[in-house]
């Protein structure tokens, strides 16, 4: 009996994959036609559509394509969406892949460390700040900082070689105060695309940038002369090339802009342009 009712359910999956076959010949014969149907004022608007096939059975043992439009249109990101996309891939997550934040990725243990509690109060952890920007929590990029600062204040507190906790470790603090400048580093590099996400200048950001903008990745295009912003590993892969083998570098060379070109605006003369235009008094 066993063999019977496999037998008799692979013949159905046989009869059922030749009805599917039928279908998607019959159904690419439609759209062919379809297709040609529509003339060039058809092809020119399928830009960004998409055309969905369903077969339908109508009782008489044929079947009938119903056809509806997909768009594949990207969906429009609000100013919060934008700044923590932004922070996320450019600020945060690079630097969560250092070493340098391991001792901060999660919460300490407690019951390992029984009197960290009575130095720190409420914990942040770089891992949590990850899920915050995922959630889009964030609607300033000083909020995000905001929760940097309490992290290495944390750090402090019970690692401070003078009056710290027990099991105190004064180099975690020092390590902790420099994962903070490696963030405001990123924060001051992308100055201007936090300006542009949030729609807002806060005068905290300007200076941030003046403060350390002669230690962002900076490169001189040898064809315009133009200082541009790169990321900072570009920038590492470029001051590593031997001495006396200097490469020419250009903008359209960029990975950080879309379709760079020497005709785009001075990246400084940019910034300053978007501070005239979001600055809060």
């Amino acid at each position: 009996k066993k063999l019977q009712d496999r037998h008799l359910k692979l013949k159905k999956r046989i009869i059922k994959q030749k009805k599917q076959l039928m279908l998607m010949k019959d159904a690419g014969e439609k759209v062919e036609i379809s297709a040609a149907a529509a003339g060039p004022s058809g092809a020119g608007a399928s830009g960004t559509t998409k055309l969905k096939l369903k077969a339908e059975g109508t009782g008489t043992g044929k079947f009938k394509l119903k056809v509806s439009k997909k768009s594949t249109k990207k969906k429009k990101l609000s100013p919060v969406q934008r700044l923590n996309r932004l922070i996320k891939e450019k600020i945060h997550m690079p630097i969560r892949k250092m070493p340098i934040s391991k001792p901060f990725a999660t919460k300490v243990d407690v019951s390992k460390i029984k009197d960290y509690e009575d130095f720190v109060h409420e914990q942040i952890t770089l891992g949590e700040i990850s899920k915050h920007l995922h959630k889009n929590q964030y609607t300033s990029w000083m909020g995000y900082q905001a929760d940097i600062t309490r992290l290495v204040e944390n750090a402090r507190a019970y690692n401070d070689p003078d009056s710290g906790g027990l099991q105190k470790n004064p180099n975690l603090a020092q390590q902790a105060e420099f994962l903070q400048i490696l963030i405001n580093l990123r924060i001051a590099r992308y100055a201007s695309g936090i300006i542009e996400a949030q729609e807002r200048c806060e005068p905290l950001l300007v200076a941030l940038r003046s403060k350390y903008n002669d230690e962002l990745p900076w490169v001189e295009c040898s064809k315009c002369n133009k200082w541009r912003l790169v990321s900072f590993e570009e920038h590492q892969r470029l001051q590593a090339t031997p001495e006396g083998e200097e490469m020419p570098w250009f903008c359209e060379m960029n990975e950080e802009r879309e379709d760079p070109i020497c005709e785009d605006q001075d990246d400084e003369e940019h910034f300053n342009n978007l501070k005239a235009k979001y600055l809060i008094q």
